[in-house]
């Protein structure tokens, strides 16, 4: 069943390690610095549901428990022992005052199973460019769990891309079965590396990272699940806003059992239209176009 209070999007990689180191990524190059997207600047955050927005002074306080936060996500930490980074984390995105929403990441290991019962919005599958076909097995285990579920692939590089280098036609040079598993869903692909390259290719220390493709994975992900959740709500609203104009009439006033139908109807379409907006302010915001209602171009 899908997550009504945020977007969730689940790492996958054949190494234990590599899943955690990912999250240290993603934190490094988002949470630590402005997000430029579509010529807006973007604040993701690990601040705690319902403290996105508060006053100066327990803004403070929020921003000092968020860095906190983030501190146990050190990409130091990460690459010297992976064990030390907590397996999931939830990010808050934001842009001039505007809520966009939350975007929940989360590490399962293939031999953890799927007992989750919240299903993901997306996938962000980790591969490895020197051996891709070691994470197929993981690929085939939890790809099949949710239907067309997307998927981002982010390919390991140890050596600095070019400009002209397509990760997609790489992916598919150094691994077509892997593409094959893919199906009909939706897949992307970026280079990708934890600690980025220093201008003479070099890799950067972790004291100094400038992850490569973490940022634009980010999106990529977030764009994806934010996609597959509009679709969702759409639908939600459609079949809520069915019942409720079958069931609200004068004739149906003396019938409990419909009238309670037509309660839990009303709560699932505003409920709905919450989560409708939200899909469609996360995916204008990974997509670059104006957000929704804010009236720029």
């Amino acid at each position: 069943m899908i997550d009504r209070e945020m977007v969730q999007i689940r790492v996958l990689s054949a190494g234990h390690g590599q899943g955690r180191v990912m999250l240290s990524a993603l934190v490094e190059a988002t949470v630590r610095h402005l997000v430029m997207r579509g010529g807006r600047e973007f604040f993701v955050s690990m601040r705690e549901k319902g403290k996105e927005f508060l006053p100066d002074a327990e803004h403070t306080k929020a921003e000092l428990i968020a860095s906190n936060l983030a501190m146990q996500f050190a990409l130091g930490k990460a690459l010297a022992d992976p064990d030390t980074i907590p397996p999931h984390m939830e990010l808050a995105v934001s842009t001039d005052r505007i809520y966009c929403g939350r975007v929940r990441f989360a590490f399962q290991l293939p031999e953890e199973g799927t007992a989750e019962e919240i299903s993901p919005d997306a996938n962000l599958l980790i591969v490895p460019a020197a051996a891709p076909d070691a994470v197929i097995p993981t690929a085939q285990k939890f790809l099949n769990d949710a239907e067309n579920t997307p998927v981002c692939i982010a390919l390991f590089c140890d050596h600095k891309p070019s400009p002209a280098d397509d990760a997609n036609a790489m992916l598919r040079s150094v691994s077509p079965e892997l593409i094959e598993l893919f199906g009909e869903r939706e897949w992307c692909c970026e280079c990708y590396n934890p600690c980025g390259f220093q201008p003479d290719g070099s890799i950067c220390s972790a004291d100094h990272a400038s992850p490569v493709g973490a940022a634009e994975l980010f999106w990529d992900a977030v764009g994806f699940a934010a996609k597959r959740r509009e679709a969702y709500f759409r639908q939600e609203l459609h079949d809520a806003a069915a019942v409720i104009k079958r069931r609200n009439s004068v004739y149906q006033a003396n019938a409990p059992r419909r009238l309670l139908e037509l309660r839990h109807n009303r709560g699932v379409y505003a409920a709905a239209v919450k989560g409708l907006y939200e899909a469609q302010t996360l995916l204008a915001a990974a997509t670059g176009i104006p957000l929704p209602g804010d009236g720029k171009e």
